[in-house]
Formats: C-alpha cells, sequence, structure tokens
C-alpha cells in the first residue's frame, strides 16, 4: 500500500469542520461582493454609499472571524450571534441595493446555507420561511417593484420560488443528513452479543436491532461454515426469528456471479438500472436466486456480503422504508457484525469439542483403570465358578457372562475411541501407547457389520426381534462417525421393550453424500401423550421422546422428527458427515 498518496479533495474537505466551511465561505462571499461593487458601482441606487459601508463592515468581520477562528467546540452563543450577523448585512446589503431587484440578492442563500449545515432541516425550513417573508416586505417597501415593472416583479417571483425550493431541498439534505447520524448512532449501540449452546448463534438481538435501525420488515442471513455440508439461514420477521439448514446447492449462487463480492441494492430506479447493466440482462431481480426470491417472497432488498476464516455468507435487508443509497453501507456494517457473531459461534462450538474430548479421555482412563479392571476380574470370578458348577448351574451363568463380556467389548471400545479422539495410538492389544501425540492409522465404521453386531447385543439382551436394512450394500463411513450409531440403537431398542411393550425393531440406515439417515420403528405401543408427527423444533423445544437419544442428537448436530402412535414409534435421525 502506498502511504505517500496524496489525500483526494474529499478527504481533504472532510477534515474542515462546519465552522471552518462557514467562515472561508463567508470571507469569499463578501470579498467578492465588495469587489464586485468596487468594478459595477451602484451610485444609482438612493442608499449607494451605505451599502458599500455594510458591504466593508461584512468584509471586515468576515475577516476578524477567519483569523480568530478557534479550533475548539464553538458555544451555541457563538452560533446564534453569527447567524444573526450574516442574517442582518445580506439583509441589509439586498435592501440597500434595491430590495429585491437587486443585483446582491443572491446573499440570502448564505445564511440559508449555515442554518442547513448547523441545523439540519430545522435551520433549513425556519431561515427559508424568514428569507421569503423578508423579500416580501422588501417588495412592497421597493416603490418601483409593483408598479408594472415586469422586471422587478419576475425578479420578485423567480427570487421567492428560489428560495422555497432552495428551503426544501435543503431541509431533505438536512433530514437525510440527521438520520443517517442517527442510524449510525443506532448501529454503534449494537445489543450485546449472545452465547448460544445450539447448532445455530443466537442472532435474534442482531437482527432485531438491525431491522429496527433500518425500518425494514425482514433480515435475512445465509451462510456456510467450513467443514459443514450445509447451508445455514436464520430470518426475523413478524417478531419471531427462525433458523433451519438446508442441503448445499439449495440456493446454488445467491447472487449473480458478478455480484458475489459486492453490496448492492434492488428497489430504486438508478441502483435497478445499474445492477441489470452490471449482470448484462434488463431485469435487476435477475441478480437474485430465483428460487431463494421466490421461497421468501423477496422483491426490494440491500444485501451485503461477509467472509470470515469459517464461514461466508449474505445478510438481505428485506422491504426497507426507503431506498436511499446510505443503505448500502449500512447493511455491510449490519453483515460484518452478523459475520463476527457467527465466528464466534464457531469457536465456541470448537473449544467446547476440544473440551468434551479432553473429558472422553479422562473419563477413559478412569474407566480402563478402575471399572473395566473391576469387570475383568468379575468375569475370571464367573469363569471359575462355572467350571465347579453343574451343568443346569453353567447354562444359568452363562448368559450373564455373555452380557458382562458384552459390557467390557464397549467399554473397550469407548476407551480406544477416546483415546483416537485425542490422537493418540493404541497398540496390538488396543492399549494406548504412552508418550504418543499422533494417530497413525485411519479406522472406517462398516455400518451393516458393526451395526448388526448392536442389535445382536440389543436382541440378546432384551429377548426381542430385530431387522437391519442398509443402503448401499457396504456403505462404510467415518469411524469418530460410525461410533455414535450403536448407542443409539442400543437406547431405541431398550426404550421401545421397556416403555412401549415392542417385541420387534426395525432399522433402516441410508447413507448419502453428505448425511446418514437412520428409521429406527417398533410394534409397541408409542409414546404417552399426543400422538402424531412431531418435527425438530417441536421435538427440541417441547421434549418429546427419550432425552437420551434427544442429547446424543445434538451432540452429533444432527435431525431428529418423532411419529407416534398407539401401534408404535417412529425415529428419524440424520446425521451430518462432515
Amino acid at each position: 500500500m502506498n502511504t505517500n498518496k496524496r489525500p483526494t479533495f474529499t478527504a481533504a474537505a472532510l477534515r474542515l469542520s462546519v465552522e471552518n466551511v462557514v467562515n472561508i465561505s463567508r470571507l469569499a462571499l463578501s470579498s467578492l461582493s465588495l469587489v464586485a461593487l468596487s468594478i459595477d458601482p451602484i451610485d444609482n441606487y438612493k442608499f449607494a454609499s451605505y451599502a458599500y459601508i455594510a458591504s466593508t463592515m461584512y468584509a471586515v468581520y468576515a475577516a476578524l472571524t477567519y483569523l480568530f477562528n478557534s479550533t475548539g467546540r464553538t458555544p451555541k452563543l457563538v452560533h446564534a450571534f453569527s447567524y444573526v450577523a450574516d442574517f442582518s448585512f445580506s439583509s441589509a446589503l439586498v435592501f440597500l441595493t434595491g430590495g429585491a431587484s437587486s443585483p446582491l440578492s443572491m446573499l440570502l442563500s448564505f445564511p440559508l446555507l449555515v442554518a442547513t449545515l448547523r441545523w439540519n432541516w430545522r435551520g433549513a425550513i425556519t431561515t427559508s420561511a424568514l428569507l421569503i417573508a423578508l423579500l416580501v416586505g422588501l417588495s412592497f417597501a421597493d416603490d418601483g417593484a409593483l408598479t408594472g415593472a415586469h422586471d422587478d416583479i419576475n425578479r420578485f417571483v423567480i427570487g421567492g420560488a428560489f428560495l422555497l425550493v432552495a428551503g426544501l431541498m435543503l431541509g431533505h439534505v438536512g433530514a437525510f443528513r440527521e438520520r443517517s447520524l442517527e442510524r449510525l448512532a443506532a448501529l454503534a449501540s449494537w445489543p450485546p452479543e449472545v452465547a448460544a449452546a445450539g447448532e445455530f448463534p443466537q442472532l435474534e438481538p442482531s437482527l432485531v436491532h438491525a431491522a429496527a435501525t433500518m425500518r425494514a420488515n425482514r433480515v435475512l442471513v445465509l451462510w456456510e461454515q467450513e467443514n459443514e455440508p450445509f447451508l445455514f439461514i436464520s430470518v426475523w420477521g413478524s417478531g419471531k426469528c427462525k433458523s433451519r439448514r438446508e442441503e448445499p446447492g439449495t440456493y446454488d449462487g445467491l447472487v449473480a456471479p458478478e455480484l458475489a463480492q459486492t453490496a448492492f441494492m434492488i428497489g430504486e430506479p438508478q441502483h435497478d438500472r445499474a445492477i441489470a447493466k452490471q449482470i448484462g440482462c434488463s431485469e435487476p431481480l435477475q441478480s437474485l436466486n430465483r428460487s431463494l426470491a421466490w421461497d421468501y417472497g423477496i422483491t426490494r432488498f440491500v444485501t451485503a456480503p461477509f467472509t470470515t476464516q469459517n464461514s461466508s455468507g449474505r445478510v438481505f435487508i428485506l422491504e426497507p422504508d426507503s431506498t436511499s443509497g446510505e443503505l448500502i453501507a449500512l447493511t455491510s456494517i449490519v453483515a460484518n457484525r452478523v459475520s463476527i457473531e457467527i465466528e464466534h459461534h464457531i469457536l465456541r462450538m470448537e473449544l467446547d469439542a476440544i473440551a468434551a474430548s479432553a473429558e472422553r479421555a479422562r473419563l477413559a482412563r478412569d474407566m480402563h483403570d478402575g471399572v473395566l479392571q473391576t469387570l475383568t476380574a468379575i468375569g475370571l470370578r464367573l469363569a471359575s465358578g462355572m467350571e465347579n458348577a453343574g451343568q443346569s448351574n453353567i447354562d444359568t451363568l452363562n448368559e450373564p457372562r455373555e452380557m458382562l463380556a458384552d459390557a467390557q467389548r464397549r467399554l473397550r471400545e469407548f476407551v480406544n475411541s477416546a483415546y483416537v479422539d485425542k490422537r493418540i495410538p493404541l497398540d496390538g492389544g488396543g492399549f494406548p501407547i504412552m508418550g504418543a501425540t499422533e494417530v497413525t492409522s485411519k479406522r472406517v465404521f462398516d455400518l451393516e457389520v458393526d451395526c448388526s453386531k448392536a442389535l445382536g447385543e440389543a436382541r440378546r439382551h432384551w429377548k426381542c426381534s430385530t431387522h437391519l436394512r442398509v443402503s448401499p450394500q457396504g456403505a462404510q463411513v467415518a469411524h469418530h462417525i460410525g461410533r455414535q450409531i450403536p448407542p443409539i440403537l442400543a437406547e431405541a431398542v431398550a426404550n421401545a421393550i421397556q416403555h412401549g411393550g415392542a417385541s420387534t425393531i426395525n432399522v433402516e440406515i441410508t447413507r448419502r453424500v453428505h448425511s446418514l439417515e437412520l428409521t429406527i420403528s417398533d410394534d409397541g405401543t408409542g409414546l404417552p401423550g399426543p400422538t402424531g408427527e412431531f418435527d425438530y423444533e417441536t421435538v427440541f423445544l417441547q421434549k418429546v421422546g427419550p432425552k437420551t437419544i434427544r442429547d446424543r442428537v445434538l451432540e452429533v448436530r444432527g435431525d431428529l422428527t418423532i411419529s407416534n402412535s398407539s401401534s408404535g414409534l417412529t425415529l428419524k435421525i440424520g446425521i451430518p458427515i462432515r
């Protein structure tokens, strides 16, 4: 970046305060007026000599205010005195040089401009009304203005119309400037970020604040996260904020490729023409994905992109109350703040995952050194007792021995998987290699083989019938994903038998590109309470179904829907594949 680049005129002008601009303009205007009166004398006017004196005094006053200008905060009383002086000198010079037909009548616009700079629309409207009243008074005071001299009447009418139009336009500029400052101040007082424990960041306070500041009906945020195969969506409208996720490619290309990194607006003719020209078509709405526009009824909007280390997306401000160009810059500010909250949420989730992994490793170590050794001792005692028992007792003890072996194996798998999560390799016997820090092999989970084992154990424990169908055959997933499935199956079977009185459990597993879909159904009596199908939000907000399964689904950031009836319960679980 070239730090020696000369500043632009805009940057240099903005360094001047309002008082600097007023003082410089007053000095230039009064000096040039004095020069003009000297070059083109006005001796034919009745009060010409007084006009020269007034013009000279005004130039001296302008020079003094310029020389003694303070760089600090100017008191309001000084502003008022300066405004009265400008108004008085301008009015006196116009009166002394012919009234409404004065060649110096343009001096009346100076106090109007000063009032706009200082007091925005209030100063513009008030000063415009005072100047029009002054112009009317000067017209009646000048005997020649209304006696048939058409040039004087024309000057009066045109001068009055100019002051009226200038007052209205400057009033609009002042109101726009004041509203811009209010909106920037409102955005600066952004609500504190709310930490959310779920899959989605808690964007509602920010979206409500953005909608109130921009005076918009709705706010829509769409983003993708690194290593997450989903499109995340949060929308605020009608006093509620809803979040959901879609498959990637649902709204492929939110905006036209030419606008991917651009903040823009649709709804104002000037911007619409510019956008249509940029994307090379006559319809500006073609800049937006058609499916997205249709699903959310988007017609008028402002949008800005955002990109962080772990996410990228867009913010849409829908149906704002105006279509002024300032909204594009304000929407970019909103997008930047929303992206920060999304990034913070992702980082918090990563920290939680690291903490959970460390805790799993600690728990695995405790189980390995305590519970697992105790179970091994119990198994040896059972084996020893069976050697001296009769055949009937052997048959009786054999079943709990097998169940104990199953429990040992599951604990061993838990210990091994916990060490794998911590990236600690295991030796040939499945024990952690002390001092090692990296995993030397990648493990896979065979859906049909490994889930069949889990269901086989459940079938033996609960004396029920289980059926498994995996599609496609031979489907595999990464082990850290697949190992979440057997505990879910075991819990589902146990609940179906214990609480629903089921005798048969059917499991269907479908591997898709970005997710696993599990359907677990039974022939029991279902859950107590209302029947019907409960979607993801209802299941978790109203806490429908087994808590353990809900917690496991949340842990893997999956979906869960439940169909409950008197003839059985069906769980549909979606697990993302990352």
